[in-house]
């Protein structure tokens, strides 16, 4: 299930996408990490992006259905990452590996992308 929704470009200024329901997942880097915020949560590792995060999908590349979570992801990543002291190429290396989970054929492209290009937006 894809728990993510387009928006109108009117409903949000600069923002794409709106998450539908809480998406969490384990990321071992975060295991001793707590942090709580209004759309995202660390505890121990086990992050949660919350209902309603928004974020602008991949920046200069083609969004797809396959790309929307590995995308979502890595916006909140890099969006908390200094405060969670997490790595950025942590947060392009999970952006790899859920574009590869969902079978996207340009994910190491992609990847290639956030690694050169990535710094700008951490």
């Amino acid at each position: 299930m894809n728990p993510t929704k387009n928006l109108k470009h009117s409903e949000m200024n600069t923002y794409k996408y709106c998450n539908q329901e809480d998406y969490s997942f384990q990321v071992p880097e975060l295991c001793g990490v707590t942090f709580e915020d209004t759309f995202f949560s660390c505890t121990h590792g086990f992050m949660t992006i919350k209902k309603g995060y928004a974020w602008d999908g991949c920046t200069l590349a083609p969004d797809t259905d396959k790309t929307h979570i590995a995308s979502m992801v890595h916006d909140a990543l890099y969006q908390y990452g200094k405060q969670l002291k997490l790595k950025r190429k942590v947060a392009d290396i999970w952006f790899q590996h859920l574009l590869s989970s969902e079978a996207f054929k340009w994910s190491k492209l992609y990847y290639r992308g956030v690694r050169m290009f990535g710094w700008i937006f951490y």
